[in-house]
């Protein structure tokens, strides 16, 4: 991947298409991600978008913990706020004998006050990193991040986001797309066992 520099011309892509408004994919992506934690309690889901994330975020003049912060705020909120989640909602309201509906607009007015709170935090870091390098929590690590995670992306020199590159992060994508159904699935595939009797 990092040989045919499809991800590089793919984040110089995203960032030209963005620029000024880089910040408001913050809210978008925490959006999705609260979406996944409310809806199946998104956790090791998120996983694969660590990875996609960083790069996207340092090209945009963001640091790896906003990254972070994206994913890891945005599908936590989803999970405390649980709406419909089966995996915690919908079972423990069986276990207790009542419909999973009820409370659920207390739930919903969790997820929407707390996906607020915490874009507006993230936001706020994201604008402070960008003014300043400097004021990034992890300043101390950003020569070795931008050289690890941008290491063939150079400010001078476009890259052309050729039809090869395009179908490489596509299959790329549908790589992670592929993972995160499997990860995803209750039964992990196996048989289930049966209860004893």
């Amino acid at each position: 991947m990092t040989k045919t520099g499809a991800i590089d011309a793919g984040i110089e892509r995203v960032t030209k298409r963005l620029e000024g408004r880089e910040e408001w994919m913050i809210p978008i992506l925490m959006g999705l991600f609260a979406a996944g934690g409310t809806i199946y309690g998104m956790a090791e889901e998120s996983l694969p978008f660590y990875t996609l994330l960083v790069p996207v975020m340092m090209a945009a003049r963001f640091d790896p913990v906003v990254a972070a912060a994206t994913v890891l705020l945005g599908a936590g909120i989803g999970t405390l706020g649980s709406t419909i989640n089966p995996f915690a909602t919908v079972i423990a309201a069986n276990a207790a004998g009542i419909p999973f509906t009820d409370g659920i607009l207390l739930r919903l007015a969790i997820l929407a006050i707390g996906w607020l709170i915490c874009v507006a935090y993230v936001m706020r870091y994201a604008r402070k990193v960008r003014a300043d390098q400097s004021q990034s929590i992890v300043y101390d690590q950003y020569e070795s991040n931008k050289k690890h995670f941008l290491g063939e992306h150079d400010d001078n020199q476009s890259l052309d986001f050729t039809a090869t590159r395009k179908v490489i992060l596509t299959v790329f994508a549908g790589a992670f797309a592929v993972m995160i159904y499997g990860v995803s699935r209750s039964d992990g595939g196996w048989p289930r066992s049966q209860p004893c009797s």
